[in-house]
């Protein structure tokens, strides 16, 4: 459950939906331009802005950057806000910029 937060759009970048596993690697859509390889630092990044075409180009950058860099990144532009998905040593866990953290409560198994 998402509490409102004020930002009349939303986009979710994210490697779960359009992948294939080879030879115990993972390949999506999504590239790192510096590798030319799909970007691995993130599962997924939602992110919230004043349009769609916003959240769409800033999702799937917070995608590539990764969770440590892009919620930095994000925090620093205005009315923008984020929740990115991240795979730490097998576990799922997340950050948030300030004005999402405290406002999603994610369901108990």
């Amino acid at each position: 459950e998402v509490e409102d937060i004020g930002l009349s759009a939303l986009a979710t970048s994210g490697d779960y939906e359009q992948h294939f596993e080879s030879e115990g690697q993972r390949f999506h859509h999504i590239l790192d331009p510096q590798t030319g390889y799909p970007a691995r630092l993130s599962i997924s990044a939602t992110v919230w802005a004043e349009s769609a075409m916003d959240a769409d180009i800033l999702a799937t950058a917070a995608f590539v950057m990764g969770p440590v860099d892009a919620i930095t990144w994000i925090e620093s532009l205005p009315r923008t806000e984020a929740l990115i998905f991240f795979d730490r040593d097998g576990a799922l866990e997340h950050r948030a910029t300030s004005g999402v953290a405290g406002r999603i409560h994610f369901a108990q198994p």
